[in-house]
């Protein structure tokens, strides 16, 4: 067998192995961590092709390179690449079980996504403790007085510092902002929606047994793209998200 035909032969094994890994634990993470609509939100599927290259394509490709039968030490070669790229993995799942979005916070109008690093955890409010391990819990944010509102618009402006929603102190629990959540639901127009997110409504309507004066819609907020969540009016509760621009309703 010539040395290009060996070299090809440790590149695809490596390849293959490297791939299953990378797959198995991706997936496993993202449908733990990133169910949808998040992985939507947060455009975490734009980042998998380059967690694919660092560790599917370049560790193989330096296999190819470094591989030549009986080479003294090739097995501690193999065994360094090897660990790199288990280390470039952890690294990425790291980074990524760090900006999993774990609360959904309402403000005003609008809800958005905060992750574990957008806020303060020693400021959050002891009723709202967190499970690092828990699913996406929907809250709120409030002050008290609208002197303070406009300070915090203020610090946001002048400062830099952080909006409302990313100030883990002024934290509440959902039931609290219900009455608000309720006042600033917007009614559905039919015609904005696509065939698709039509099709995904009328099967909302129908698992609650709703029609469409029952439901109303708010704007939620993520990183990479904004979409439209779906809540009866009766209690607030989300019922499901539409993939359609929530800014086109208006």
């Amino acid at each position: 067998m010539s040395v290009f035909k060996v070299k090809m032969r440790a590149f695809l094994i490596h390849f293959l192995i490297s791939a299953t890994i990378i797959s198995t634990v991706s997936l496993a993470f993202i449908g733990s961590f990133y169910a949808y609509p998040l992985y939507e939100l947060e455009g975490i599927l734009n980042i998998l092709p380059l967690l694919a290259v660092v560790d599917i394509v370049i560790g193989p490709v330096i296999t190819f390179i470094i591989f030549r039968p009986n080479k003294p030490g090739l097995k501690v070669d193999l065994w360094i690449i090897s660990a790199l790229q288990l280390l470039a993995l952890a690294y990425g799942c790291y980074n990524f079980y760090q900006a999993r979005p774990i609360f959904s916070v309402f403000v005003k109008d609008r809800f958005t996504l905060v992750a574990i690093k957008d806020f303060d955890q020693m400021a959050l409010p002891k009723n709202l403790s967190v499970d690092f391990m828990q699913s996406l819990k929907v809250i709120g944010a409030k002050v008290d007085s609208e002197d303070e509102a406009q300070q915090i618009l203020r610090e946001t402006i002048f400062e830099g510092k952080p909006d409302l929603e990313f100030r883990a102190k002024f934290y509440v629990p959902y039931e609290q902002i219900k009455s608000q959540v309720s006042k600033s639901l917007q009614p559905i127009e039919e015609e904005n929606l696509s065939t698709e997110d039509r099709s995904q409504l009328e099967a909302m309507l129908s698992e609650y047994k709703l029609d469409m004066s029952s439901i109303g819609y708010l704007p939620i907020i993520g990183k990479a793209k904004d979409m439209t969540v779906i809540l009866k009016r009766e209690d607030q509760t989300i019922i499901g998200y539409l993939e359609t621009d929530p800014w086109a309703h208006n």
